[in-house]
């Protein structure tokens, strides 16, 4: 408070009863430009302040972010841990880094043998045994037609013959 009326001096407490008022009114209007220039620093405080809770909350929001992500990647971990315990794997296997680099490599082919294949239909397996089950339903039907006429074949030798015996009776 002292700062704010550097300028004003001491006055009794007649509220400037036997001064000048001049100097009243100077002091007045110098005690107001001190209180618009504190409310313009307030006013760029307050501002700034905006600014800065503005940035973090999206900070926070970041940081929460991450730690979920951290909880969930933990989570991932435990449950691949518990699957490998199940499998029988307790600890790390022990490898060496020629066998490490074998691995790679080996990862790395498989990787440009399927880049090369390209895409794959996915369905071709049940086209494949749909197109089985039509292949052995049609070759069931030709082995019946095959057969009939086998049989019709017969019949009609059959028929030929006892024609050519009845004609040679005659």
């Amino acid at each position: 408070m002292e700062t704010r009326f550097k300028n004003v001096k001491p006055q009794n407490r007649n509220w400037g009863i036997g001064e000048e008022p001049h100097r009243v009114v100077e002091a007045v209007f110098s005690a107001r430009a001190e209180a618009k220039k504190f409310t313009t620093q307030i006013d760029v405080i307050d501002t700034e302040l905006r600014l800065y809770d503005a940035e973090y909350e999206q900070a926070e929001m970041l940081v929460n972010q991450l730690q979920l992500s951290v909880q969930t990647c933990m989570l991932k971990l435990q449950q691949y841990m518990s699957q490998l315990r199940m499998a029988g794997f307790e600890k790390p296997l022990e490898t060496t880094p020629k066998q490490v680099e074998e691995a790679e490599t080996t990862v790395k082919m498989m990787r440009f043998e399927l880049e090369r294949i390209g895409a794959v239909n996915q369905l071709a397996l049940s086209h494949y045994a749909e197109q089985i089950s039509r292949y052995r339903e049609l070759s069931l039907r030709l082995n019946e037609l095959e057969r009939r006429n086998r049989q019709s074949s017969n019949l009609w030798m059959k028929s030929r013959l006892r024609n050519a015996e009845f004609s040679w009776r005659l």
